[in-house]
């Protein structure tokens, strides 16, 4: 009975632990945003160069890597009014594999503020030189609205804090089992007790108190 109170107890203070560390950590919000790279129209063969440029995926690589700078958020947010402060928004680009598509997300302690930075640089048409008179972008999904908590769903971290602290509690259970009672020895045998010393033998009736028979007295 200590045992499953002990390992209870364990399993009760572990979990407090771990959900107290998940209450006061910041939460993060991610929100997301995904524009197309499309071949501007132009009067000469540029178009069909742009279209074949694409399909390689080339050009669409290169605006994920560019929209994904801390340059190119910067210059992205400075237009917005009111005027926000992105220096610790986290921005991300990808190109989506077999698509025109690049997807955007930006990470920040506020839903609204993620939501508006990926926004503005799904927005934001980067100079990319040469690439940028046969290129531009469309915006195929905004950010607004699809705001969420970054990372895993709050209900599957405590879930997992209880599941790790069940797993010790057990642990403890089972060592305890394997430590020997209190007053045992490790192979589970109580100690031997030392054996009684008998009463000395009371002095025969024919002989006197001096142990002397009484009839040569």
């Amino acid at each position: 009975m200590r045992r499953l109170l002990i390992s209870a107890g364990v399993v009760a203070v572990v979990f407090i632990a771990a959900a107290i560390t998940l209450t006061i950590r910041p939460t993060s919000y991610s929100a997301e945003a995904e524009i197309a790279v499309v071949p501007l129209d132009t009067d000469d063969q540029r178009p069909v160069e742009a279209a074949d440029t694409i399909g390689r995926g080339t050009i669409v690589d290169t605006y994920a890597l560019v929209l994904g700078t801390d340059q190119t958020r910067d210059a992205a947010t400075a237009r917005l009014e009111p005027p926000v402060d992105a220096s610790d928004v986290e921005v991300t680009s990808t190109p989506v594999a077999g698509t025109s598509i690049v997807r955007i997300q930006a990470v920040a302690d506020d839903e609204q503020l993620a939501e508006q930075v990926a926004d503005a640089i799904a927005e934001f048409d980067p100079d990319l030189g040469g690439f940028s008179a046969a290129f531009g972008t469309q915006v195929v999904e905004s950010a607004e609205g699809n705001g969420e908590i970054a990372g895993a769903s709050p209900i599957l971290l405590y879930a997992g804090a209880l599941l790790a602290a069940l797993v010790i509690g057990a642990l403890v259970y089972v060592a305890l089992g394997r430590l020997p009672a209190i007053g045992e020895r490790p192979g589970g045998k109580a100690p031997r007790k030392p054996p009684e010393r008998m009463p000395d033998e009371p002095a025969r009736s024919s002989r006197g108190e001096s142990g002397v028979p009484t009839s040569m007295r």
